[in-house]
């Protein structure tokens, strides 16, 4: 048994790898970095499906799992580990499989000791299961003035009541149905609305969340997490969707498009109705048959059944012809439209991104001024209780005159 076992999870052709990788004292970064490339590129060899491509394992970046807190750290320096941590490897190019970590099991790779009874370890709420919440509580309805958005840059966004934001982006957040959020949940999604927050950022963040301590937010810490800081929930929710402005544009857009289709077609109807008919009395009937596209000409046909109606084609042919160049000269301009909406709404983003840092450097004053009143009520309490038992120096002197 190694005296300094890490346990090293990472995909492997879609399926999630979790090792025990032995080392007879804490290794150095390099010595780390290399054994888990050959032990799971070993791994790799044993697994490969017969059509998949061979690769080398590669390293891109590691996270070791901070019981502590509770949550996964980047991993930088071989302090940060404990004999049995669990860290995970990202790999470049590599898209990670969305799925719980697997038990600890031994490697196949000769330095290892294969073929043991696989575990997983108890002491780490990274591998406990939890059965799914169902607290879902209410949100209140009245919140307090201090947690109203602040966002005034961003009146295009529409009004979407909190109760629905909180629900939606939980929802979006939980992409697996577990019913609460891990740190990987909350770091992703960060990331996939361009929230760039600093990795202790995020870890201050689910610290916050995870009210008590078992590394996941359940729904009613989300709800708590959501009033402290409603800025960032709105970005959370907003970003990614068009806003108002942009939504109009693209609306006009398809209408366009729509209508350059319908123009093509009647356009060819039409020429394909005149090269197809013999006599003036089958195009008549042709003409009424198409009386939705043709309106003016077969309301002149209802009153002269004999009336040649080849002019009125050709007319409505060329009519049409002018209206779609027209709409064809308003999609450049809509383009740029849509393109400046875009630059505003980045414009704003970038502002609302300082504002959410305020928001977050003011929770942690608050936090501060919590602790430091926390460490007054103490001393007050501490003095009041030896004044109680020794007496009061003051109250003595008065007693003495």
């Amino acid at each position: 048994m190694s005296a300094f076992p890490v346990c090293v999870c990472s995909d492997l052709y879609e399926t999630k790898v979790n090792l025990e990788i032995p080392f007879n004292a804490r290794p150095t970064m390099p010595e780390l970095t290399q054994k888990i490339k050959d032990f799971f590129d070993y791994e790799a060899n044993t697994m490969k499906p017969p059509t998949a491509v061979s690769r080398t394992f590669q390293i891109s970046r590691m996270q070791v799992y901070n019981d502590e807190l509770g949550k996964w750290d980047d991993l930088h320096r071989t302090e940060q580990l404990a004999p049995n941590s669990q860290v995970y490897c990202f790999q470049p190019h590599i898209v990670d499989t969305q799925a719980d970590l697997p038990r600890v099991r031994q490697p196949k790779h000769p330095g290892g000791a294969g073929g043991q009874q696989s575990y997983a370890p108890a002491a780490s709420p990274a591998y406990q299961q939890y059965p799914p919440s169902t607290s879902y509580q209410p949100l209140p309805s009245q919140q307090p003035q201090q947690h109203a958005s602040a966002l005034r840059g961003l009146k295009e966004r529409p009004h979407v009541d909190l109760e629905e934001k909180v629900r939606i982006v939980f929802g979006e957040l939980d992409t697996n149905a577990k019913q609460f959020l891990d740190y990987g949940d909350l770091e992703r999604g960060f990331k996939s609305r361009a929230l760039n927050f600093a990795v202790n950022t995020i870890g201050e963040l689910f610290h916050k969340a995870d009210e008590n301590r078992d590394g996941r937010i359940m729904f009613d810490e989300w709800i708590s997490w959501c009033n402290i800081y409603p800025n960032t929930l709105d970005a959370m929710y907003y970003r990614g969707k068009d806003t108002g402005e942009e939504a109009e544009i693209r609306k006009k857009i398809k209408q366009i498009q729509d209508m350059k289709e319908a123009d093509h077609l009647a356009h060819d109807l039409m020429n394909d109705l005149l090269q197809r008919s013999a006599t003036p009395g089958q195009l008549g009937n042709g003409v009424m048959s198409l009386n939705r596209y043709l309106g003016p000409a077969a309301q002149a046909l209802h009153a002269d059944p004999s009336r040649d109606v080849r002019p009125d084609i050709q007319r409505a042919i060329e009519d049409l012809s002018t209206e779609a160049a027209n709409r064809e000269r308003q999609l450049p301009e809509l383009d740029n439209q849509l393109r400046a909406a875009q630059e505003r709404r980045q414009t704003l983003e970038n502002q609302e991104m300082n504002l959410l840092e305020q928001e977050i450097r003011l929770e942690r004053q608050r936090d501060a001024m919590r602790a430091q009143q926390a460490k007054y009520s103490e001393a007050e309490q501490l003095f009041n209780s030896k004044a109680n038992e020794t007496g009061s120096p003051r109250r003595a002197i008065r007693t003495q005159h």
